[in-house]
């Protein structure tokens, strides 16, 4: 190899996927190591050719004392040699690791995007890239660490080339040519420590699997590299297809002062290849689970319990998300916090005024003198009743045991589950409708129906209006 090949290669790369243009700003993470500084030296050497500003950002973790500070330096100077604008920082990785109760390793990721925010900030620029120095060798350990775990298609897929503002120029070449190029360049580096521990699964892959791989083909990280990239192609594909299928068969339901709720029928959702169907699931998994982290295949085995279960029935996710089963629907969405475990006793209602449901909402009442131009069009969250027809006083609760409502003017009762179920309202969302009631005896379930019994009649002479405004709404805006 010239001392030009590798240059030339990780130039084509970034010509073909696409990853800097002409006058692009980039913000260099710049650790020490072979990687980096191979990204920070190369970039530097296309700095005229491409008409690049350079800035460097190191990360001091604050992990490995003397060591680390050695690597700040040196990476100040080199900087410095080059000519590229270096900031360092200090972020205490074990701290913010506990603060955030993470681990290690996503911390010290997390503090490096962080910093090349705020080096950003520093500058004032606005439209920039973040280059980082992954190799095929991450890509194979990735993979690898990922199959260990258990992952899909998209796991396989290992490390992006780009996403967002973040460049990965150094996904052409494997970790053996990066240091043979810095040795023929005479170039030093720093050796992290860690990195040679196998206190870490990341290690353990990096310091025993890869060799012991490459004693079978020396060319194992770069064929597992290869192998990731079809699999991110295969990926993008069948994301796709989930897509298109959401598109035609999903229907996102608005709830008031909740986030949205993802319905699809069983039946279309059954009628999927296996690949699309469960990806459909774990998409809708993700997306009321602020999230994949956390979920895999286990999950969708149980959602797939639902397919066969009574109406009604459900299973709580990750992160306050949860599914369930409506007469032949599955139901995403997120729990509220504490919206289905609000605790409040019977409201009484005393007089007209309004009168807060904690976690529901608000219901305005109303008593008058019936008029002869009382509006009595159904409206489904404004009610009239004959007040004088309501003997035992009114109150405003969730369902509880014998409840009942007069159905017919024969006066024909139905106990609430059983209204409840005629009218396929799921048994999740039973407790979330308000119930204005006399006793055991409903005279609203708000949304759903009005007892006959109590009904304005021409003989009504006093009327109680009813008027049931949901959390976050407001009467004035809402068309009933």
């Amino acid at each position: 190899m010239t001392e030009n090949t590798l240059e030339e290669q990780i130039y084509q790369f970034i010509k073909e996927k696409n990853l800097l243009k002409a006058g692009d700003v980039c913000i260099v993470g710049v650790s020490g190591g072979a990687d980096s500084i191979c990204l920070l030296t190369v970039l530097a050497g296309l700095r005229e050719k491409m008409e690049l500003k350079l800035y460097a950002v190191h990360v001091n973790h604050m992990i490995r004392g003397t060591e680390a500070d050695a690597d700040e330096s040196y990476v100040a100077e080199y900087c410095k040699k080059l000519g590229i604008p270096c900031d360092c920082y200090h972020i205490d990785v074990p701290q913010l690791a506990k603060e955030q109760k993470l681990a290690e390793e996503e911390a010290g990721r997390n503090a490096r995007y962080e910093a090349f925010a705020r080096a950003a900030d520093k500058y004032g620029i606005t439209d920039y890239k973040v280059a980082v120095a992954h190799n095929k060798n991450d890509v194979a350990e990735t993979v690898l660490l990922n199959m260990v775990r258990g992952t899909g298609i998209a796991g396989m897929a290992g490390i992006p080339v780009k996403r967002d503002r973040i460049v990965r120029p150094l996904l052409s070449c494997t970790r053996q040519e990066i240091e043979a190029y810095l040795e023929q360049q005479e170039i030093q580096y720093c050796t992290d420590s860690t990195n040679l521990e196998n206190d870490y699964a990341r290690n353990k892959i990096r310091n025993r699997v890869i060799p012991a791989l490459n004693e079978i083909n020396t060319q194992a990280a770069a064929h597992i590299s290869q192998a990731a990239a079809y699999a991110a192609m295969y990926d993008t594909y069948v994301t796709k297809q989930v897509g298109y299928f959401l598109d035609e068969h999903m229907e996102i339901r608005k709830q008031t002062g909740k986030t949205d709720a993802y319905v699809l029928e069983i039946r279309k959702l059954r009628e999927q290849d296996e690949l699309i169907e469960d990806l459909v699931i774990l998409e809708l998994i993700g997306r009321v689970s602020g999230g994949r982290k956390d979920v895999g295949q286990n999950h969708v085995r149980e959602v797939k319990k639902l397919y066969q279960a009574a109406a009604g029935s459900r299973i709580m996710l990750p992160h306050d998300g949860m599914v369930y089963q409506n007469y032949g629907y599955l139901c995403f969405e997120k729990t509220a916090e504490g919206a289905r475990d609000v605790d409040w006793q019977e409201i009484v209602i005393k007089g007209a005024g309004e009168y807060i449901l904690p976690g529901m909402g608000r219901m305005k009442i109303e008593i008058f003198e019936k008029s002869v131009h009382l509006d009595l069009t159904k409206k489904e969250y404004t009610k009239f009743a004959d007040y004088d027809r309501i003997q035992n006083g009114i109150t405003i609760r969730k369902y509880m045991e014998n409840d009942y409502m007069v159905i017919a003017s024969d006066g024909s009762t139905k106990k609430i589950n059983r209204l409840f179920s005629s009218c396929k309202i799921p048994v999740a969302e039973r407790l979330q409708i308000p119930l204005v009631a006399s006793g055991h005896d409903i005279i609203w379930a708000v949304g759903v129906r009005l007892s006959e019994k109590y009904k304005v009649r021409p003989d009504t002479k006093r009327v109680i209006c009813l008027e049931y405004i949901p959390e976050g709404e407001n009467e004035d805006e809402r068309a009933d």
